[in-house]
């Protein structure tokens, strides 16, 4: 009886102990990402949209418990992937235009962004 007792009250600690555990990762997190916030409002306050840059920044799921080199490396990441769709879309469409001047234009943007 006495070791059904023990064992309760270890299995009855180590619950309380989970939860304490947990609630405190929780509240980490949720001061993390009000920080965060504050971050991302900081580096987007000067850029020409900071609403734009905000929202950019936040769709990455690594802005939660980002830090400014995580947050440099979302931009670049984001920069890269929106240059690349510019480039595959600017490429795809460099044959079915007609006018000369916009087949220029087109024709310099493939030239000067080749790889």
């Amino acid at each position: 009886m006495k070791r059904d007792m023990v064992s309760y009250v270890h299995v009855c600690s180590s619950i309380v102990f989970i939860a304490f555990v947990s609630s405190c990762i929780r509240l980490s997190f949720a001061r993390s990402s009000i920080m965060n916030d504050a971050l991302v409002e900081k580096l987007c306050a000067k850029s020409t949209d900071p609403s734009f840059c905000a929202n950019a920044l936040k769709s990455d799921p690594r802005s939660a418990i980002a830090d400014i080199t995580t947050f440099e490396q979302i931009a670049i990441n984001l920069t890269k992937a929106n240059a690349t769709d510019t480039w595959n879309f600017v490429n795809l469409n460099a044959g079915q235009n007609n006018d000369p001047k916009i087949k220029a234009h087109i024709n310099d943007v493939l030239l000067f962004t080749k790889i």
